[in-house]
């Protein structure tokens, strides 16, 4: 009787357990193919809908849809990209802009006339 009960309890033990790691598997499999963008990722590239990436610059507007002239205040920021981060042997500095049609600049999108992306020559610190 002790051994029937054994066997028994050695089935019920293991089909529990294949039962339970293919759920884990299934579940692990789920979460591969349906990965949501967990805290701190965005799926935009500049962390927010409706930048413009130009290299590392965030732009406002797409600069290939608009002249970048006669602008009443402008506001300009550089960032660097590239392999090994800044200082690395493919670091590029560029000095992002925007031009504005109101004063004062700001650091929003309202009003802005143009974008544009320039690679500098200095060299990355």
């Amino acid at each position: 009787m002790s051994e029937k009960f054994i066997e028994r309890l050695s089935e019920a033990v293991g089909r529990r357990g294949f039962v339970r790691n293919l759920a884990a598997a299934a579940a692990a499999l789920a979460l591969g193919l349906f990965k949501t963008a967990g805290a701190g990722a965005s799926p935009f590239p500049c962390g927010t809908p409706g930048l413009f990436p130009v290299a590392c610059c965030c732009l406002c507007r797409d600069p290939r849809t608009c002249a970048y002239s006669g602008c009443s205040c402008e506001w300009s920021w550089t960032c660097e990209t590239g392999i090994g981060g800044a200082g690395g042997d493919f670091c590029r500095r560029y000095t992002c802009r925007e031009c504005y049609t109101v004063t004062p600049c700001g650091d929003s999108c309202s009003n802005i006339k143009c974008s544009r992306a320039t690679y500098t020559t200095i060299p990355c610190l």
